[in-house]
């Protein structure tokens, strides 16, 4: 979790009041890792001074969904598209650890990608590392390592 005193190496892509999108695994997490959104979502606007679009947050104002209990896939969907159309908005993606083995946040990174805005990866609850990796490549690999560990 990020505290407070925690620190965030400022990046010069992502100064100054720009929408950046956060991007993790939610589904198999308690309360949907909605805590880990949150604090990401306070540590960006704290230290860096822009507007995080927080998932977690849509969901609970938007579904009045609290991450305690499953979902139906319909409504996953509908989440999915409402987060797509987010990110297609948004100046750069966070990506939250864990993401990798997140399908969601896997395809949100690609659309990053695929629209050339920055992603950073969150490490330590502290640094943002730039991700430098291609559309669909690393997800494949990611997917193909799961399946045979």
């Amino acid at each position: 979790m990020i505290s407070s005193r925690d620190e965030v190496r400022r990046p010069r892509m992502l100064m100054g009041g720009r929408r950046v999108y956060v991007a993790g695994p939610m589904r198999g997490y308690p309360a949907h890792n909605f805590p880990a959104f949150d604090a990401a979502a306070r540590l960006l606007k704290r230290t860096l001074g822009v507007d995080p679009v927080n998932p977690a947050d849509i969901d609970r104002h938007q579904f009045g969904y609290d991450g305690t209990y499953a979902l139906p896939t319909e409504t996953v969907n509908q989440m999915l598209q409402r987060d797509l159309r987010e990110l297609a908005e948004c100046d750069a993606v966070v990506l939250l650890p864990g993401w990798r083995k997140s399908s969601g946040a896997n395809m949100e990174r690609d659309m990053a990608i695929l629209r050339g805005i920055p992603r950073w990866e969150l490490v330590g609850g502290r640094y943002l590392i730039p991700d430098r990796g291609q559309v669909g490549v690393d997800s494949i690999r990611e997917y193909r390592h799961t399946r045979t560990t």
